[in-house]
């Protein structure tokens, strides 16, 4: 085992005019076990840590310092190998007085490697900035400093025939708070962003995970709060020898700044992106990014994990923004191998979105914003195409917006637009959660679909003031290998912008009341021998609005104290009738 630390010394701070910089610090780590080592551990570490710069009473903070990890482990033996390096920034100096600023948090640099010749477990990471790199903080009118900003490329590697685990991670530093009666502008969260690019052709398994995380903005007592740190991970990871391959990618973005007079996160979100492609036999990808909290601009996520050269495995990938006080958009997609296959989402909070919906080979989407301010509370797109070569396979789809309203009122979701390819599907289920009760609508041929979610409005029934939560299900199977797929577009609002179609209770009790009139006209034609006028009239009572709906559609209403299936049956409407064709 080999262990090297280094600890950079702090600046030193000054009465009036700039603190001094921190010190740096640099450590390396290089341990080499012999050939005939079969029982013991290989065990490399290095970790460095900066000095903070140093504070000033009347004057600007200085910058923190740099450090350097770096190392290196390596075995010809059968014995298990890990390199692990670990690089802290320095933290900025506090400033004072207006004009003046804290110092800005200090870079890092830290790199690893591993290799067995004996097909030894290698397990190699490599960190670059953890909870460390803050801006200085800022007081009588001195605003805060930046956090640091880290980048973080190809930095682990590693070799062996046998299980090789690669981490890699960046994080940015948090950005200096400000305080007093009179407050400057709080300092930005450092920026993240950490890449991987991995081409092996040795290992037997291999497992690699790239995380960024930005820095939060700093906070302020009654100033301008920090802006958060965006983030980036990327992964790219190809093996010719493993017989499973798995990938992951998460990015956070820093939350903006608190305002402690406005009683919010005032400051903008950082917006996260994280993408993951594996190439192997056996694959699995996923890819998670959550955007930085804001009540003013929440931060952005966007996340897509593919997969490709597979013969089994799966992608997943799952983006999600919030307002930092409750508020909060998830989604989630989910693909099978079966050929390529990708999961693709994106989430954001902001008025005026409009998601669009595509199809492409493989790839199950999900796309959502909470949209505050207006009628519509959310907006989103979910579509799924087969990838695969005539099995059945299933791509799932979800959304999740959990939001606040200030009155009761009806939920209502628009189906706005559809787009459909080949036959569609084989099955496809869509299932809303409005506050714990259950709505679920099927469909077994594409016309069906296709003239439900084209310009519908669904009533859901009523809310009470307060939290709501309501959850979206997408599923759809297919076994066509001529590209099938179906998408479609949606709201969730207060008010329809369409004519809304009533929940199975409403409409199925409406034409069972049209039907006992029809058959009690039924028995007094038929006393006069003349059945035709009833039969009429029934196909005319067929024809409106809610028959529109698919043949196979079904709706199943749960009982909010039970979750227990109600007793309405599926019904089915015809979807032919000249009504439907000429709406």
């Amino acid at each position: 085992m080999g262990v090297s630390q280094a600890v950079g010394g702090g600046g030193g701070s000054v009465a009036t005019g700039s603190g001094v910089a921190g010190g740096g610090a640099t450590a390396t780590g290089d341990v080499t076990a012999p050939g005939n080592a079969t029982n013991s551990n290989v065990t490399a570490t290095a970790g460095a840590a900066a000095g903070s710069g140093g504070d000033s009473s009347q004057g600007s903070g200085a910058a923190g310092g740099a450090a350097v990890a770096r190392s290196k482990a390596s075995s010809s033996g059968l014995t298990s190998v890990n390199s692990s390096a670990t690089a802290q920034d320095g933290n900025g100096g506090s400033g004072s007085g207006v004009g003046n600023a804290g110092g800005a948090g200090g870079a890092s640099t830290a790199s690893a490697s591993g290799t067995s010749t004996g097909a030894g477990f290698v397990g190699v990471s490599a960190s670059a900035g953890g909870a460390s790199g803050s801006g200085g903080n800022g007081f009588g009118g001195a605003s805060g400093g930046a956090g640091a900003s880290e980048s973080v490329m190809n930095a682990v590697s590693g070799s062996t025939a046998g299980q090789l685990v690669l981490t890699q991670s960046a994080s940015g530093g948090l950005g200096g708070n400000t305080s007093g009666a009179l407050s400057g502008s709080a300092g930005m969260g450092g920026n993240a962003s950490s890449a991987l690019d991995v081409a092996d052709k040795d290992a037997a398994s291999l497992t690699a995970t790239v995380e960024a995380g930005g820095g939060s903005g700093g906070g302020t007592d009654n100033g301008k709060a920090g802006a958060g740190g965006d983030a980036v991970a990327t992964l790219t990871a190809t093996s010719t020898t493993a017989s499973s391959v798995t990938g992951a990618a998460a990015a956070a973005g820093g939350d903006g700044g608190f305002n402690a007079a406005a009683g919010i996160h005032s400051g903008t979100g950082g917006n996260a992106s994280a993408n993951v492609s594996i190439s192997a036999n056996g694959g699995a990808g996923s890819a998670t990014a959550t955007g930085g909290a804001s009540a003013v601009a929440a931060g952005s996520a966007d996340a897509i994990a593919s997969i490709s050269n597979a013969k089994s495995g799966g992608a997943a990938a799952s983006s999600r923004s919030n307002d930092g006080a409750g508020d909060e958009v998830l989604t989630t997609a989910g693909s099978p191998v079966g050929g390529p296959a990708s999961a693709a989402t994106k989430t954001a909070i902001a008025t005026g979105e409009k998601p669009s919906v595509t199809l492409v080979a493989g790839q199950a989407q999900s796309v959502a914003a909470l949209t505050p301010g207006g009628r519509t509370f959310g907006v989103g797109a979910m579509s799924a195409g087969y990838g695969g070569e005539g099995e059945s396979l299933t791509y799932t789809d979800g959304a999740d917006f959990d939001f606040t309203t200030a009155a009761a009122g009806t939920l209502y979701v628009d189906l706005v637009s559809n787009v459909s390819s080949g036959v569609g599907f084989d099955s496809l289920r869509l299932d809303i959660d409005v506050n714990g009760e259950q709505h679920t609508y099927g469909f077994t041929n594409l016309a069906s679909a296709e003239a439900f979610f084209d310009g519908n409005a669904l009533d859901l029934g009523s809310f009470a003031v307060g939290s709501q939560v309501v959850e979206f299900t997408y599923t759809l199977t297919a076994s066509e290998s001529d590209f099938a797929g179906f998408g479609f577009t949606y709201n969730a609002a207060g008010l329809p912008i369409f004519p809304a179609v009533p929940e199975t209770k409403t409409w199925v009790m409406t034409l069972l009341g049209f039907g006992s009139l029809a058959y009690a006209a039924f028995r007094r034609q038929r006393e006069i021998g003349d059945s035709s006028s009833v039969v009429i009239a029934w196909i005319e009572l067929s024809h409106s609005r809610a028959a529109c709906a698919p043949d196979d559609r079904t709706s199943t209403a749960r009982s909010p104290r039970t979750g227990a299936p109600s007793t309405d049956r599926p019904t089915s409407l015809r979807s032919d009738s000249p009504s439907c064709r000429h709406r």
